[in-house]
This record gives C-alpha cells, sequence and structure tokens, in this order.
C-alpha cells in the first residue's frame, strides 16, 4: 500500500457499523434520536359540497277505484305503507302530493315537478297483447 492511501479503503464497509452505531463524537456514544418531523399540514382543499338530498319516496299506494257522484269524482286509495284506506278528490293533499286529475280510468297525483299516475287497471302478464282483437273462431263444426 502507498503511504499516501487512505487506511479506510481497505475496510469492508459491512465491519464497520460501529461508527454508525456508536458515534465517535457522541458523549454517550449512542445514536442521537431520530429529529422530529412537523407534522406537514393538509393541503387546503375546498369544502365538500353537501351530498344531494335524496328524493322522498314515490307515494307508496293503490287506487282501489274511481266514484261518481253529484259533487265530483273521488278516488278511492289503499295506503300500502299502514293499509288504511281513503277516499281523496281533485285538489285534496295526501301525504305532501296533491290530487291534480281524475277521470275515469286514472288519477295523477304532483308535487313540485314530479307527479305519479295511478291507472284504475293495470296490465297483467297474461293479459291478450291486443285486448281489442276478436276472440279467435273455433275450429270445431
Amino acid at each position: 500500500m502507498s503511504p499516501g492511501a487512505n487506511l479506510l479503503s481497505t475496510f469492508d464497509p459491512a465491519s464497520l457499523t460501529g461508527f454508525r452505531d456508536r458515534p465517535l463524537f457522541s458523549p454517550t456514544r449512542r445514536r442521537p434520536p431520530a429529529p422530529e418531523r412537523e407534522p406537514v399540514p393538509a393541503p387546503e382543499t375546498e369544502p365538500e359540497a353537501a351530498p344531494a338530498a335524496e328524493p322522498d319516496p314515490p307515494l307508496n299506494i293503490r287506487l282501489l277505484g274511481i266514484v261518481g257522484t253529484p259533487e265530483g269524482l273521488t278516488a278511492l286509495v289503499l295506503d300500502l305503507d299502514d293499509e288504511t284506506r281513503h277516499s281523496l278528490s281533485p285538489g285534496e293533499t295526501f301525504h305532501g302530493w296533491t290530487v291534480a286529475t281524475l277521470d275515469g280510468t286514472e288519477m295523477v297525483m304532483t308535487r313540485g315537478g314530479e307527479s305519479q299516475d295511478f291507472p284504475v287497471f293495470t296490465p297483467t302478464d297474461n293479459a291478450p297483447e291486443d285486448a281489442t282483437a276478436p276472440p279467435a273462431e273455433d275450429a270445431t263444426p
């Protein structure tokens, strides 16, 4: 080895862990504690918009029928939430909904910009496709 060469270069770096773990210039020869990091403030963000209010559920009623009287038409409805029956006339309010129109075939309830139609009769799955078609002729003589 030449006289100007660094003697530490001949050591394996893995064998020098004592210098790292027990510093020469620390009075206790213990590694100083890691510096405490200041908490990084969270970036300012715009406050989240309040979640949109969920729309009220649709009116849960069944139109049982429409009755005509000298005073006008009245709808007979069943409140499916509590199984109570009610009679409603045009202009009346029921659970925040107003009877907008009432004719012989359906009742229309409105609230704000919403509307719900309640027909007297609803189509069933086993109804014929064309209810106005005449019945098929019997093939027997």
